[in-house]
């Protein structure tokens, strides 16, 4: 269940090297406007001993004392140097004040990678990822049991997404699914994305496999409710929510504004589109509005040992120019035009 477009962040270490990047970058923009600021100097110094040269020469031939000579060309070298370090002062002026500004945004850029670093790894918490030796979550999770196999990827887009996933073991039988897409990127949908993750996990903690456990579009009622009072400004989320039985293969399905989903049935060997009932987004509209269009509601349907259920959202549809061979390595496409999905 993939989210979008594959562009991960960088970590700590991408952070750390990208600090020291643009410390560099900066000395050497410091040296270079230090030498232009000599240069500017020299440059400008050079007319002045020029000018005390020709004033003395001629002061010495007409016999005014060497002493008076030396004080009228000391006096005229410190005037023009001064006066040469002023006016490259001046010129250099606005470099110093941009290069202070760039290292101030630097500073900013990079505080704001490292909170986007960190806000991502929260967000994974939520996710079934699994984890490397320092406890990090990683882009792929896989949980095997009795009767199935579960398997996810997840990289967002930008550092924060929407895009949500989960499989949950409700009592060894029983298992709980949803794939969420919340409407937007960044920060805003990264709160919905958490608070629909919180809602699910509490939901089906003292879930029981009776008649009213069968029931998961009270779930949604209460996620869309939730949602719709916030009075997001165009942030909705569409979601499947299902409720798999592994020992029989029923599927039960209540979905917000994401109907379609795909089975690969190993009997025919293919894939097929399944289109569920339409419904209005989580968010969207209020519960009263919704049922008076025929509301949430479960379907059902059975899937065989060896079929596969495909959940994604819109990051696979998005894909254009790359893809995998067997073997897992990425090969373009040489079939229509560049950069257009076909």
């Amino acid at each position: 269940m993939p989210a979008k477009k594959k562009n991960q962040p960088p970590n700590r270490e991408a952070v750390s090297h990208q600090r020291y990047a643009g410390s560099a970058r900066i000395t050497r923009v410091r040296k270079r406007e230090m030498g232009l600021r000599f240069k500017l100097a020299a440059f400008m110094i050079a007319p002045v001993i020029a000018a005390v040269v020709i004033i003395t020469v001629p002061a010495y031939f007409l016999m005014i004392g060497m002493q008076a000579i030396l004080l009228i060309a000391l006096a005229a070298l410190l005037i023009g140097i001064i006066a040469a370090l002023i006016l490259s002062a001046r010129i250099t002026g606005p470099t110093q004040n941009l290069i202070r500004h760039v290292e101030a945004l630097r500073v900013r850029a990079a505080a704001a990678a490292s909170e986007l670093s960190i806000g991502k790894e929260i967000q994974k918490k939520f996710i079934p990822l699994d984890v490397d030796k320092h406890g990090n979550k990683q882009s792929c999770g896989c949980k095997d049991a009795p009767n199935a196999c579960f398997f996810g990827y997840y990289e967002s887009a930008m550092g924060l997404s929407g895009d949500y996933f989960d499989y949950k073991d409700l009592d060894g039988r029983y298992y709980a699914i949803i794939k969420c897409d919340v409407a937007g990127t960044g920060i805003p949908a990264a709160l919905i994305m958490i608070q629909v993750a919180t809602m699910f996990l509490n939901y089906f903690k003292q879930w029981k496999p009776d008649a009213k456990g069968m029931h998961i579009e009270e779930l949604v009622y209460q996620i869309n409710d939730f949602i719709e009072t916030l009075a997001f400004n165009d942030r909705f989320t569409a979601f499947t929510l299902c409720l798999f039985d592994s020992e029989t293969g029923v599927l039960r399905f209540c979905n917000a504004g994401d109907n379609i989903i795909h089975i690969y049935d190993e009997s025919e060997g293919r894939i097929k589109t399944i289109t569920l009932s339409e419904t209005p987004a989580a968010g969207a509209l209020p519960n009263s509005v919704v049922e008076s269009g025929g509301g949430y509601c479960v379907e059902t349907m059975t899937i065989d040992k060896g079929d596969i259920l495909l959940l994604y959202t819109d990051g696979i549809e998005e894909a254009k120019r790359k893809f995998r061979d067997s073997n897992f390595i990425e090969t373009a496409c040489a079939e229509g035009p560049a950069d257009t999905p076909h």
